[in-house]
């Protein structure tokens, strides 16, 4: 099984799933403060232009009820040539500060009066178009005389006491005061506030530098002057992106129109989108981690489930040789049996029939008798092994399990120079164990201790009964070359070894374990590496669970 593609799965899946909600809830979280940023600058907006259509109705309205009055009394008697207009429009001009000349029309359009030659300058007939219509009038924004600054012209009738209209007086005003205020009336760096004719040229300068009746606002943009009535986006005269609110005034001749540039605007913003991507990323990072280390968690328990499969398996297979191998011992120690028995009994006729006179052969006979019977010790003893493999778990003695082990391994052992020692001790309690699985415990011991003294050594196995413990000890010790102590934690760890690539698979003291655990028991080792010390060797002790002794002595 790949395992790491199974943790780059794990890992992916969880990112996904734990990102993309919470990448939806930062872009709906940014949606809706960008919303409300939209929302703040759209009532930025809409308030100064409210503000500025206020000041400019204001002002003109204060124009002409100044004009009406000039033209009450104008109606009233005395008539027209005995009001003294000079005096009147002086005091107007002293007082308010916001007219440049008066003057006054007769019906028809003729001059009646007039303090400069506004009325009759190249100018007038377009800027007094709408004058004799018998209402109150405001012409465009015009450039007045030689300073150029912006003015407007504003008319009222006068009427008699019939209400017949008897001709018309007339100012020119200042706009240079509305030009100031709008332009004061501005928010932040970039906020202004200005006004525009219905050809999109500036009646009143703005606080970023556009001069009146020179410049003018983007075409496009004047094409829809008057079908906005909320809040846009588009590029200004400067072409900046800007937030823009439109107003309409006078009919439509005039638009107050409110930007803020949108870089300013959506600066606050800007910075909480930093904080939230800044958060974004350390939480996707968090997310991130924990998937890694969540998917390595599942991993190992995954891996460490398929291993141990494949051991159970493994073991079950050997459990399955080991019955085999059973059987076949069984069936070799018999047939090997009958020819001993046969060879014993035809020694010991032979010895009988050369009687006392040949003392020579008969010694020789002895030995052969003693080597034969020999021979049928080791075949007792595999069938007494080949028994227990069958025989699965029971009530079993260890110390004759050892024995009859030693008696089939010692010669082994002296052939690879290992002097063996044994201290078993007599009448040990049993043990509930599986004989066949506790002969692969000890044998799988015997075998690394031997494979740990190439140029021979000693091998020593006793056991003990430790009444406290309730246990059943045995020690197999050798004085080989130790293990080394980093490798000592993982001895029983599966395909751990040491030796060379092919000599081992790294199962056997794996598997000794297992089964040695499964019987309620446990194994622990104590090693020295040190060729000084005259403890240098390894001693495994295998600890068994001892069969407690029944009321009156008996075993349980």
């Amino acid at each position: 099984m790949d395992f790491r593609r199974v943790s780059i799965v794990l890992i992916t899946s969880f990112v996904l799933m734990t990102s993309i909600p919470f990448c939806m809830f930062i872009a709906f979280l940014k949606l809706e403060t960008d919303g409300f940023a939209r929302e703040n600058v759209a009532e930025h907006l809409d308030g100064l232009a409210e503000k500025g259509d206020l000041l400019v109705q204001s002002y003109m309205r204060e124009r002409i009820s100044d004009l009406r009055l000039v033209a009450r009394m104008m109606t009233l008697p005395p008539r027209t040539g005995s009001v003294d207009l000079g005096k009147s429009f002086g005091l107007m001009r002293t007082f308010y500060g916001s007219y440049c000349e008066f003057f006054v029309l007769d019906p028809s359009g003729g001059i009646l009066f007039s303090e400069g030659g506004f009325p009759s300058g190249p100018g007038a007939p377009s800027l007094l178009k709408g004058s004799l219509d018998g209402g109150e009038h405001v012409s465009d924004v015009f450039l007045y005389s030689n300073e150029r600054f912006p003015a407007v012209v504003v008319t009222v009738p006068v009427r008699a006491d019939d209400g017949a209209l008897t001709g018309v007086v007339g100012a020119v005003v200042d706009f240079r005061t509305i030009d100031s205020s709008l332009q004061q009336s501005g928010i932040g760096r970039t906020g202004e506030v200005y006004l525009v004719n219905r050809d999109g040229f500036f009646i009143t300068g703005s606080r970023l530098g556009a001069k009146v009746l020179i410049d003018r606002i983007p075409a496009s943009d004047a094409d829809r002057l008057g079908r906005r009535a909320e809040v846009f986006e588009h590029l200004d005269y400067r072409g900046k992106r800007v937030f823009c609110l439109q107003r309409a005034l006078l009919d439509g001749r005039w638009f107050i129109v409110a930007e803020q540039d949108m870089e300013e605007a959506m600066g606050p913003l800007a910075g909480l989108g930093s904080v939230l991507i800044a958060m974004g990323g350390v939480s996707l990072s968090a997310l991130v981690l924990m998937a890694v280390l969540v998917s390595r968690r599942i991993v190992r328990f995954l891996e460490r489930a398929y291993r141990h499969e494949r051991e159970m398996e493994f073991l079950v297979m050997q459990k399955e040789r080991l019955a085999a191998m059973g059987l076949l011992t069984a069936g070799i120690a018999h047939e090997i049996n009958t020819p001993l028995a046969n060879a014993l009994l035809y020694t010991q006729m032979v010895q009988r029939e050369l009687g006392d006179a040949d003392a020579g052969k008969k010694e020789k006979l002895s030995v052969v008798e003693e080597e034969i019977r020999q021979g049928g010790h080791i075949v007792h003893n595999l069938l007494a092994l080949s028994r227990q493999t069958e025989a699965g778990s029971a009530d079993i003695d260890v110390g004759d399990v050892l024995s009859r082990l030693l008696d089939l391994t010692e010669p082994v052992c002296r052939a690879h120079g290992v002097s063996v020692s044994r201290d078993i001790q007599a009448g040990l309690p049993r043990v509930r164990a599986d004989a066949s699985a506790l002969q692969q415990v000890f044998t799988n011991i015997m075998a690394n201790a031997l494979d740990a003294m190439p140029d021979g050594g000693a091998l020593k196995v006793a056991s003990r009964h430790s009444p406290v413990l309730g246990k059943i000890i045995v020690d197999i010790t050798d004085s080989g070359v130790g293990i080394p102590a980093e490798n000592i934690p993982h001895i029983f760890d599966p395909f751990f070894t040491t030796k060379k690539h092919g000599e081992s698979l790294g199962l056997g003291l794996f598997m000794s374990y297992e089964m040695v655990r499964r019987m309620g028991g446990n194994i622990r080792v104590v090693s020295e590496t040190d060729p000084a010390s005259a403890s240098r060797g390894t001693m495994f002790s295998v600890e068994l669970p001892a069969k407690a002794e029944a009321p009156g002595g008996g075993k349980a």
